[in-house]
Order: structure tokens, then sequence, then C-alpha cells
């Protein structure tokens, strides 16, 4: 469910690429261009596929891509993550985060360096939760049909138990993006920012 791994030929997923493509995009309208992305590992199909919406979104609007990959998607890499950002792009004024678990260990890695979201930081974070809603500030996400992927996942599974043929779906429904109160919106920003972690 939402990965695809190598010779496993079922699966279910959404369309990640176009909920990170969708958050950038956000981003870019609000003036920022010293844009970062912040992802787990490489390894996963997920993570790869979030990272080329991202990296789609950038090269569309004539810049290039800063990525940050970390070993995983939890708190402790958002946090982790988001200072290896600051150390090596103290220019940064967003951060294209992958998940919004990560989203919350970035906060608090912001706030330990003295920086605010969204006045000197800007986050957009992909999959929605109500604890979006909760942070402080209010976490702006995009969200994807997430419930639709765990039913399309279940008829699949249906399908193969009954001797069905194994394949790979895309679950439909566009992203959405829900914004709150962690995306600020900047004017007469320049940049040549084009380094990679």
């Amino acid at each position: 469910v939402n990965r695809r791994v190598n010779k496993v030929r079922a699966s279910a997923v959404v369309d990640d690429a176009a909920g990170a493509a969708l958050a950038v995009r956000n981003l870019l309208d609000n003036g920022h261009v010293d844009v970062v992305g912040l992802f787990g590992t490489p390894a996963i199909d997920t993570s790869r596929r979030r990272r080329a919406g991202y990296s789609r979104a950038l090269r569309s609007a004539g810049l290039e891509t800063v990525a940050v990959d970390m070993p995983g998607w939890d708190f402790r890499n958002g946090y982790d993550g988001i200072l290896r950002i600051l150390d090596a792009h103290p220019n940064t004024t967003a951060v294209f985060v992958s998940t919004m678990v990560m989203a919350v260990g970035a906060i608090r890695g912001l706030r330990e360096r003295g920086l605010s979201v969204p006045d000197d930081v800007s986050l957009v974070a992909l999959h929605d939760s109500d604890l979006a809603e909760f942070l402080n500030p209010p976490l702006t996400t995009v969200s994807l049909p997430i419930h639709e992927m765990g039913s399309a996942a279940v008829d699949l599974l249906v399908e193969l138990i009954d001797g069905g043929v194994p394949r790979s779906i895309v679950v439909d429904g566009a992203p959405v993006l829900i914004e709150r109160q962690s995306v600020r919106a900047l004017t007469g920003t320049t940049s040549d920012h084009v380094s990679n972690v």
C-alpha cells in the first residue's frame, strides 16, 4: 500500500509526485525560490516519487533542486534533516517536507535555531492529518486520497485471493492543498541557489 516493491506486482498507490509538485508550486506562488526538499531514504519507491514531483515543479520554474535525503521519515529524521539544511543552505526560505511527521521534527529544529515558522522559514508537508491543525503554527499540507487507496488495496487483495492477476493501481483523485499558517508570502526574492546535498 502506497509503495511499489521490486518483484511484487500488486500495489495500490496515490500520485505522490503530483502532491509534491502541488506543494512546491504553492511555495513558488508565494515568492519562494530558495526551496529545499526534505526526504526519507531514496531506497523507497514512495520517497523517489515524491522527490520526482518536487524536482519537476522546480525545474518547470527554471530552478534547480536542492534536496536532503534522510534514512527515515520520523520526527528525529525531520529534526536532523532541517539542521542539515540550515547548516548547508542558510539562505533557505522554504522547505517541502515529504511527510507530516518529519515536519513536526523540522519545526522543533527551526525553533531551537531561533527561527520562526513561517516568518523565517515556510513549510509545506505531504499528506494531511488532523494533527496538522493543532501544531504551532498550523501546518499547510497536501491531502491525497489515502482512504480510497486503502479501499483499492483491499479490493485488489480480494481479487488476488479469488485468483485474479496482480496489478499496480494508481488511485484516482487529485491532491488538494490545505492552506494553514506555515507559509508566508515573500516579495522581491531572487536567488541563484543551485546546490545539491
